[in-house]
């Protein structure tokens, strides 16, 4: 994880936790430009084999209040490239109203 720790955003917190990659974002909206960064330091991690042998990543989303239609398309884009590799995308602590989006969009089965 560290020989790719310029590209991990300043408001987000990457460790290993159990058998997941825990991502803590320290941000209260998710918009487009977060999303994309997301993204990018997901792909770098995966691109380094350094989660691999994990089950997953999981993203604890308790400061986020808001997240943008781009960011939730970054969270299916992520969602997929681990779903092809046998892993998971968890999302810990979101907020009712994100909660009642992912419901509303149907995403909340394959979001969990």
């Amino acid at each position: 994880m560290s020989d790719m720790s310029h590209s991990i955003p300043s408001w987000l917190k990457v460790e290993q936790a159990e058998n997941h990659l825990l991502l803590t974002l320290h941000i209260a909206a998710l918009n487009e430009s977060e999303g994309k960064s997301l993204k990018t330091c997901l792909e770098d991690q995966m691109a380094s084999d350094s989660i691999m042998q994990l089950a997953g990543v999981a993203l604890d989303l308790a400061l986020v209040n808001l997240i943008t239609s781009p960011a939730i398309g970054d969270l299916i884009f992520i969602h997929k490239r681990l779903a092809a590799q046998g892993q998971a995308l968890i999302l810990l602590n979101p907020a009712p109203m994100l909660i009642q989006t992912l419901e509303f969009l149907k995403l909340d089965q394959i979001l969990t």
